[in-house]
């Protein structure tokens, strides 16, 4: 699943990185030919190329969510020690993409609220420097700074959970994010210090399978001759890398934020005790055991 949904979602930024690889090589070349030679435009780069970069991580962020959801039914099944194949989890999210893009798009202005105030205050700080005393700017930039930081990792933690619920308890966009909130009460550093854990392992894993992929586009135009020769090698390259590391630390993330939820549920909400329940009562478990509110004959 992973692999199929990263290999889609990878093809437009990959496209994208080496006709802006290809672009750079190009600008490089014009300038150690001729450092004094005016430039036929202010901007080197093509609309295409970034595009396709800026589109293509939109897609992938789309792409991710899907994948999380996948996953996390995946998960969900496996507790219940079950292994969907590829056509049942797709079944199961059927009715669930809505609620997953709804979250996507959730996240999304969250991020661009979170980027907006942060350049805002460095343009504010900036100003301050320039227009008053540089000791000024920077005590601004840290009082207002860093408790604006701790919100946004507040805020962020604290609605970690909300794919698994909607995925699992089938609720809304906005059920899942109040239900994440109240579900994550009184672990918060805990799950900070799994998700920093978990963040760090995947950067680390992912810088080190990408970067050969990266420079590697980055550089091919310079060692292949041909244009359209080295366009083609550039984007294989970075598709390549994209793929390479999506198929490890997507199913990796994926899993311990699932895992995260399920063993909440059983801290808090007695969810082993029910699964117990339903064993030793002979009732077929299915991914009902998860609602909030259990259908006819699955026990509460």
């Amino acid at each position: 699943m992973t692999f199929i949904v990263v290999a889609i979602v990878s093809v437009l930024p990959a496209l994208g990185l080496a006709d802006f690889s290809r672009e750079y090589t190009t600008m490089i070349d014009t300038v150690i030919d001729d450092p004094y030679a005016e430039p036929e435009t202010a901007f080197p780069f093509s609309g295409f190329s970034l595009l396709s970069i800026y589109g293509g991580s939109l897609l992938q962020l789309l792409g991710t969510s899907l994948l999380v959801g996948l996953l996390t039914g995946v998960v969900g099944a496996a507790v219940l020690g079950r292994r969907p194949t590829f056509g049942e989890a797709v079944r199961a999210m059927r009715g669930r993409l809505a609620a997953l893009l709804g979250l996507t798009g959730l996240y999304l202005v969250f991020s661009v609220v979170a980027i907006i105030l942060i350049s805002l205050l460095f343009v504010l700080s900036i100003g301050l420097v320039m227009a008053l005393d540089p000791l000024v700017g920077l005590a601004v930039l840290f009082l207002v700074g860093a408790p604006l930081v701790v919100l946004l990792v507040w805020a962020g933690v604290k609605t970690t959970l909300a794919m698994p619920v909607s995925v699992l308890e089938q609720v809304g966009p906005f059920r899942a994010l109040a239900r994440s909130w109240r579900l994550t009460s009184g672990s918060f550093w805990r799950l900070v210090g799994i998700l920093l854990l978990t963040q760090i392992l995947v950067q680390i894993v992912a810088s080190t399978l990408s970067t050969p992929f990266t420079f590697g586009s980055m550089f091919v135009g310079m060692l292949i001759p041909g244009e359209a020769a080295a366009t083609v090698a550039s984007a294989a390259l970075a598709f390549l890398g994209m793929l390479l590391t999506g198929c490890i630390s997507s199913p990796f993330t994926a899993g311990v934020t699932a895992l995260l939820y399920l063993d909440l549920r059983m801290r808090r909400e007695g969810l082993d005790l029910r699964l117990q329940a339903a064993v030793q009562s002979g009732a077929a478990i299915g991914p009902e055991v998860y609602l909030l509110e259990p259908r006819p004959g699955v026990p509460a």
